[in-house]
């Protein structure tokens, strides 16, 4: 529905970018991978992936701030599995296409990040200013049941992500999700 916005021609252009958290918000998104594959070259995707449950409540937190009220929790459960996600993506786009990036990794060393997805693509690494903003602005936390219960809903697809597309970081998830 945007198009528009990426006038890309191959003769004139040597890749295009694009960031978004919204492409892997299943399932209303099922349809993106495929489009993103039919826009052709070397599709190449860095996918950055966060603790499940710290990213439900993340989302929620942004909602009750952004919209005064809390999104639909089964909404915030399916954008929180990953391998479901790689799963869609992997019909349409070689898994060596795909990076899977730790959220933790780049808030903590987003240098580091930016070399990984510079190799990944193949360009030149650069020296960026980073500023992370990554701010709440509004104090809200899931308790520890609450938590506990989306740990287990979860587990699962983490384990998946774990054995089937071989994210390292997300073995840690899972002992913070016990």
């Amino acid at each position: 529905h945007y198009d528009w916005r990426f006038p890309f021609d191959p003769a004139r252009h040597a890749w295009t970018l694009d960031v978004s958290p919204n492409y892997a918000k299943l399932p209303g998104t099922k349809a993106v991978s495929g489009r993103i594959a039919k826009l052709g070259g070397d599709t190449r995707l860095v996918y950055i992936l966060r603790q499940p449950v710290d990213r439900i409540e993340s989302n929620l937190a942004h909602s009750l701030r952004n919209k005064g009220r809390l999104v639909k929790l089964s909404r915030c459960i399916h954008t929180s599995r990953y391998a479901q996600h790689m799963n869609n993506f992997t019909v349409h786009i070689p898994r060596d296409n795909i990076l899977l990036l730790d959220f933790h990794e780049l808030t903590h060393d987003p240098a580091a990040v930016l070399a990984q997805i510079c190799d990944f693509h193949g360009i030149d690494r650069f020296i960026a200013s980073t500023k992370i903003q990554n701010a709440r602005g509004i104090d809200f936390k899931l308790d520890a049941a609450q938590r506990a219960e989306l740990a287990d809903i979860l587990r699962p697809d983490v384990q998946l992500l774990i054995n089937r597309y071989g994210f390292e970081p997300a073995k840690e998830w899972l002992q913070g999700l016990s």
